[in-house]
């Protein structure tokens, strides 16, 4: 058991749902979204764009490098690409399609989800396809669901996720992410 403060996390097996307690991977993810922002480092949990609606669903591409997959091994652990980049990804999804839904005046943050599922793993080189669906949406929120897939095979679910709202300004510049924007989809 791996002990992070007042959070208790354990490892991940194949097929495992994790409760609604899952603070660690929110914990985690605002970590690495603020660790990023203050390195001034743009990592690309969405490499590619390959399609969207506005306000309904968003399918992007995460291709696994070498450096992505052999992250864990300094620490003990088998290679693999880690489960919190998974997740990552998917938060970014959200991210991104609120962006381009109000045509980059605001962001949604993840802060709350049901549950995650995993069923394989990615390995260097290999293409995943990153999905999101809106549930609901309200003044201050959207709710969604989504998955990661490799070609016909499922890698990943997570369930009724709740991210809230904020101005983009807040979070990352609007021009920065155009340009962005225009490398990533065609």
């Amino acid at each position: 058991m791996l002990e992070l403060g007042p959070l208790h996390v354990r490892r991940l097996h194949r097929g495992q749902m994790f409760p609604l307690n899952c603070s660690y991977f929110i914990a985690s993810s605002i970590a690495i979204f603020g660790l990023l922002r203050k390195k001034s480092v743009r990592y690309r949990f969405i490499d590619h764009v390959v399609n969207f609606k506005p306000n309904e669903s968003f399918l992007g591409v995460k291709s696994v490098s070498f450096e992505e997959y052999d992250l864990k091994t300094p620490f003990g652990d088998s290679p693999k690409f880690p489960v919190i980049l998974l997740v990552e990804s998917l938060f970014q999804a959200a991210y991104w399609l609120e962006v381009l839904s109000s045509d980059f005046k605001s962001c949604a943050i993840a802060d709350e989800f049901d549950s995650v599922t995993l069923f394989d793993s990615l390995r260097p080189g290999e293409k995943a396809f990153i999905e999101i669906t809106i549930l609901s949406r309200g003044k201050d929120h959207i709710i969604f669901q989504g998955s990661v897939k490799m070609e016909n095979k499922k890698i990943a679910t997570i369930s009724n996720v709740h991210a809230s709202l904020f101005p983009l300004e807040d979070f990352d510049d609007s021009s920065d992410l155009r340009t962005l924007f225009g490398e990533i989809y065609e």
